[in-house]
């Protein structure tokens, strides 16, 4: 990314291989081994843990923008390789899944690698239903994330640019706070009906903001309903494959 210099082809493939590797480091791959860990409080642990993204969302929009005034854009990938080149010591050392650790505790017995086959899983109706509801949900979200700031500086709604994104920077605070939530929330209460109120709350965002000119706090009411939907889907969605379909086709049935 650091060599567009004005040519399509190379700023493509460079957002094609950014997201090829990134794969790798999505909740799909970490999740897995926060899983093999903890079953009565998995919620809680898988919720932690997601909420180190939402944290960095909040803090990496200063950092970025300080290397990128002082070094330009190009210097702005440039740190971000180099923070993810810093990630790479204590994953080595200190990410295993229960069982696979270097030198594992010789009364612990390694993970039971129960669960459904992937054709089980494919086969379950169960299965359907998390999948289409997350698929609709995620695009609304989806949606909504990519084009906030754009919608709220819409002559229908009125924010100039600036206010725009102070009301748009309510979402990573709101999904770090979705994330956390979500974990603890859905080991004390069942999932479904955990899942079913979070991925709802766009609904009243939505509602909040269809109309000309909404009032202000209509509107920071309404992007944290977006935050909160955002965050507890990358939540619950590890949580309900573990405890639906196990860990023995984990990978698959999450992909």
């Amino acid at each position: 990314m650091t060599q567009v210099n004005g040519n399509i082809a190379t700023y493509y493939f460079g957002l094609f291989m950014t997201a090829v590797a990134g794969c790798a480091t999505t909740p799909l791959v970490w999740t897995r081994g926060v899983a093999t860990w903890f079953v009565r409080k998995r919620g809680l642990a898988l919720g932690l843990t997601v909420t180190g993204s939402g944290i960095a969302g909040i803090l990496t929009p200063a950092f970025l923008g300080a290397l990128i005034d002082r070094y330009t854009w190009r210097g702005g990938y440039v740190g971000l390789g180099v923070v993810a080149a810093l990630a790479i010591g204590p994953v080595a050392f200190l990410f295993y899944e229960k069982g696979n650790e270097p030198h594992p505790v010789a009364a612990r017995q390694p993970v039971v690698r129960s669960g459904l086959e992937l054709g089980e899983v494919l086969r379950s109706v169960r299965f359907w239903k998390i999948g289409i509801g997350f698929f609709l949900i995620g695009s609304i979200v989806s949606a909504l994330g990519v084009h906030l700031v754009p919608l709220l500086t819409d002559p229908k709604i009125g924010l100039r640019r600036d206010a725009a994104l102070q009301v748009a920077g309510v979402l990573g605070a709101a999904v770090t706070i979705g994330r956390l939530g979500a974990g603890y929330i859905v080991d004390r209460f069942h999932p479904p009906f955990v899942a079913g109120i979070s991925v709802s709350l766009p609904i009243i965002g939505l509602l909040l903001v269809n109309g000309a000119s909404p009032p202000y706090w209509a509107l920071i009411l309404a992007v944290i309903t977006f935050g909160l939907a955002g965050g507890s889907e990358v939540d619950l969605i590890p949580y309900l494959t573990a405890r639906y379909f196990g860990l023995k086709s984990y990978g698959k049935a999450y992909g």
